[in-house]
C-alpha cells in the first residue's frame, strides 16, 4: 500500500505526530488538512509535512480562511487548470525559459520540480508564517545563483523584480480564470 512516505519509516513517525498536535491546537486544522491531502496527493503523492503548515497553530498565514486565495486554491480542478495555463504563458517569456533551460533539472526531474513549484504555490497560500517565510528565502536562495545570458544575447536574472512580475502576474491571471470558467462557485463581480 502506498502511504505517500516512500516507504521511510522515520518520516511516518514524524509527519504522523505533527497532525495530531495540530488537530488538538490549530482551529485551521479541517480546512488545511482536507486542502494539504488533496493538493499534496496531486503532485506524485507525495504527503506533505502538516506540521509545516500550522507552526505555531491558529497562525492564518498571508491570507487566512474565507480568503480568495484560499477559495481559489482549494479548488484542485481550478488550480491544475490554472497551473498548466501558468506555465504556457510563463514560457511564452524568453528570458523566464532561458533560466529554465540554463538552471534547472526539468528534463530529468520534471514531477519533482512540479511538486516543489506546487509546495510554494500552496504553502505561500495555506501555510502558516513561519513556512511562507521559509518558502520564500528558500526561493530568493535559488534565484540568487540563477542568471545568465539568453540565447538572443540579452542578459538575465530570476530576482529581475519586472521578470518576478510577469511570472506572478501569470500566475495570478491563471488561476483566476480557470477559477472563474471551471468551478462551482465563481467568484461575483
Amino acid at each position: 500500500m502506498d502511504d505517500g512516505h516512500d516507504g521511510d519509516p522515520r518520516r511516518r513517525t514524524h509527519e504522523a505526530a505533527g497532525p495530531r498536535r495540530a488537530r488538538q491546537d490549530d482551529p485551521l486544522w479541517p480546512v488545511r488538512s482536507a486542502v494539504l491531502r488533496i493538493v499534496g496527493g496531486a503532485f506524485g503523492n507525495r504527503a506533505p509535512n502538516f506540521s509545516e503548515y500550522t507552526e505555531p497553530p491558529g497562525d492564518p498565514g498571508l491570507f487566512g480562511p474565507g480568503s480568495v486565495p484560499w477559495r481559489v486554491h482549494a479548488d484542485l480542478a481550478s488550480m491544475l487548470v490554472g497551473g498548466l495555463s501558468a506555465l504556457m504563458l510563463q514560457s511564452l517569456h524568453p528570458l523566464a525559459m532561458a533560466g529554465v533551460d540554463q538552471h534547472s533539472n526539468i528534463h530529468e526531474d520534471y514531477r519533482g520540480r512540479l511538486y516543489r513549484t506546487g509546495r510554494f504555490v500552496s504553502g505561500t497560500v495555506f501555510g502558516a508564517m513561519p513556512f511562507v517565510d521559509r518558502l520564500i528565502g528558500e526561493v530568493r536562495t535559488i534565484h540568487d545563483h540563477v542568471h545568465g545570458v539568453a540565447p538572443d544575447g540579452r542578459p538575465y536574472s530570476a530576482n529581475d523584480p519586472e521578470l518576478l512580475r510577469f511570472i506572478h502576474v501569470a500566475e495570478v491571471w491563471s488561476f483566476l480564470r480557470a477559477y472563474q470558467r471551471h468551478s462551482l462557485d465563481p467568484l461575483v463581480a
